[in-house]
């Protein structure tokens, strides 16, 4: 990491502690890549979006040794319309379509013992995952227009 600007050295580990130059600097993914694909043919519509995220990164704040990296991983959602008439639609959307997550804590396993994970309660860092914690959503709708 780069030094603090000098006239903001006496504000250096109040301002750009390990944690907050981590944030800006590792805590989003440097890559980022987004390939869609969009196919109607009379009644029927799809959508079908993939997505990589790149690593990710949280900084302890002194101990190099307890940062946590979350792995560079692969989005798919999927979405299909089907027009009833011509005001009527149903649709179903899938997010996360292979139910991916993010890379655990490194301390999970240890349970009540884990720092990272707050005592073993939070499973993955949702705080630097670029695309949550959460698996797989789906959802079904009906338009009217």
């Amino acid at each position: 990491m780069s030094p603090a600007p000098t006239p903001l050295l006496a504000f250096d580990s109040l301002l750009f502690g390990r944690v907050e130059r981590g944030k800006i600097e590792r805590g989003q993914p440097h890559h980022t890549l987004i390939l869609t694909a969009n196919f109607s043919m009379q009644r029927i519509a799809v959508n079908a979006n993939l997505q990589r995220f790149g690593a990710a990164s949280l900084l302890d704040v002194s101990d190099p040794a307890r940062d946590q990296t979350v792995g560079a991983k692969w989005i798919t959602d999927l979405g299909v319309t089907y027009a009833l008439c011509r005001r009527w639609q149903v649709g179903a959307n899938v997010s996360n379509l292979f139910d991916v997550y993010p890379d655990e804590w490194r301390d999970y396993e240890l349970g009540v013992a884990g720092v990272l994970s707050m005592n073993g309660v939070f499973r993955y860092p949702g705080g630097i995952s670029p695309f949550g914690m959460n698996g797989r959503t789906a959802y079904v709708r009906v338009t009217y227009r």
